[in-house]
């Protein structure tokens, strides 16, 4: 983490598009101005993470998706390969191969 001293007025430069302004320092809070370009999103740090979450719930698959999932497919071994960049892949093995 990078830890600044600011004065009122001064500011922090983030990339080519977001710029920090100090504008008024009271006992414990500190009121910052942002300025940034269309194509950069600014969000309060607890507006981010409650967004970030809703997306992790809403990959995850719910009892009765995942019942279904399990009933739809086989129950066949996975079989493993090497691929020609030097990654395994994995493949639902044929019913006369062994895993």
């Amino acid at each position: 983490m990078l830890c600044l001293n600011r004065k009122i007025g001064q500011g922090i430069q983030i990339n080519d598009d977001v710029t920090l302004t100090i504008l008024e320092i009271r006992r414990s809070s500190v009121r910052i101005g942002i300025a940034y370009s269309e194509n950069s999103r600014v969000l309060r740090q607890e507006v981010y993470l409650k967004i970030q979450s809703g997306n992790i719930e809403a990959t995850l698959p719910s009892g009765d998706i995942q019942e279904t999932i399990s009933k739809i497919l086989p129950k066949k071994p996975l079989s493993k390969a090497p691929t020609t960049d030097g990654n395994t892949a994995f493949a639902i093995a044929d019913e006369d191969e062994e895993a």
